[in-house]
């Protein structure tokens, strides 16, 4: 029995990337923390996808060559959790 990745692809600046997904579920529209060369940025969640490795390859590396991304995939840092708030001035 082969391995199971989940794959999340993201939208940032215009560009997609590839990322492996976290523990945790993502679903589409998410924003979420991803790494970057020289620190971290968000990212709007596009697909969620789940492969074998071992009998998906085609489609693993469809989605690896799509994106231009290389392997192993960085991970998913964390979901970006935006709080609305409310500021009453009183003066």
């Amino acid at each position: 029995m082969g391995n199971y990745i989940d794959l999340v692809l993201c939208k940032r600046d215009g560009k997609r990337e590839l990322y492996q997904a976290p523990a945790w579920t993502l679903q589409k529209g998410d924003v979420v923390s991803v790494p970057l060369n020289n620190g971290t940025a968000t990212a709007e969640v596009i697909a969620v996808m789940t492969v074998e490795d071992e009998v998906e390859k085609d489609r693993f590396a469809f989605a690896l060559a799509a994106t231009d991304a290389t392997f192993p995939l960085r991970k998913v840092l964390g979901k970006v959790w935006i709080s609305e708030f409310r500021y009453d001035e009183q003066g």
